[in-house]
């Protein structure tokens, strides 16, 4: 864990509710932050919280209120229909929280996308950097590749933007199964340990050092070697490294399984 926080700052983590918001929330708050969670469901105990829908502006404008730092991880995952959930979620929904954000007068904006967003670029052993074209293979990372976009955008309106593609955290036993399998699977690992001080890092660190420097795309996994993503631009802009290799940090019990020749 990083050292202590020098200066608390005011903080809201948009889908507060969610698998990676109950980790990120409460390690901001323990480190003496005031964090306001965002969501459509009641979540953990934080400073406050807003219970809202990202495409309502109004309850967007309502959680990003005199606060410093947006940390927007609210999204439709995955495999859900384009029309109905993913467009108003994923992007309508991001654009209410850069708008807003803007109007409130918050700095920094933490964009959570997805590792994904360069899937259709990762052929034959490639190696992903900030500057591989997006090339999703799916609506859900189309919608984080708009996301990315839509960030970058809001930096000429004066937003500091950081875009966290982040890589595989399992949520439960059965994903971490599942990431087991594989050594290429694991090479995708992002701890919940590793997760919690990224986003520590991501609120705490002194960023731009030049006033040009308002958007950043970086790589967020843990510490596994096979990784074939840039770890060096979140180290750089944030100081942040992955430490674990798969299954470390985790916040749940879990044993590989013992793989047996017949």
């Amino acid at each position: 864990m990083v050292s202590p926080a020098a200066r608390p700052q005011r903080i809201t983590v948009t889908g507060s509710a969610g698998a990676i918001g109950e980790i990120v929330g409460p390690a901001l708050l323990k480190r003496g932050h005031f964090v306001r969670g965002f969501d459509c469901r009641a979540g953990l105990d934080l400073s406050e919280s807003v219970v809202g829908n990202l495409v309502d502006a109004a309850a967007v404008a309502q959680a990003v209120t005199d606060v410093d730092t947006v940390i927007h991880l609210a999204a439709t995952p995955d495999v859900h229909d384009f029309v109905t959930n993913l467009v108003p979620n994923n992007i309508i929904g991001t654009y209410h929280v850069l708008e807003q954000a803007r109007a409130a007068g918050v700095k920094r904006v933490v964009l959570a996308s997805t590792f994904r967003v360069v899937g259709g670029s990762m052929q034959d052993g490639a190696f992903a950097t900030a500057a591989t074209p997006p090339a999703p293979r799916d609506y859900y990372s189309l919608t984080k590749a708009c996301a990315e976009q839509m960030g970058n955008m809001a930096t000429a309106r004066g937003l500091h933007v950081i875009v966290a593609r982040l890589g595989w955290l399992p949520r439960t036993a059965t994903e971490a199964n599942a990431m087991a399998q594989t050594p290429s699977r694991q090479a995708l690992y992002l701890s919940h340990n590793d997760c919690r001080n990224f986003f520590i890092r991501a609120v705490e660190q002194v960023w731009p050092v030049h006033p040009a420097q308002l958007f950043a795309v970086v790589y967020v996994f843990s510490g596994d070697p096979a990784c074939q993503y840039d770890p060096s631009p979140a180290q750089a802009i944030l100081g942040y490294r992955g430490q674990d290799v798969f299954p470390q940090g985790l916040d749940f019990p879990f044993t590989l399984p013992i793989h047996r020749n017949v």
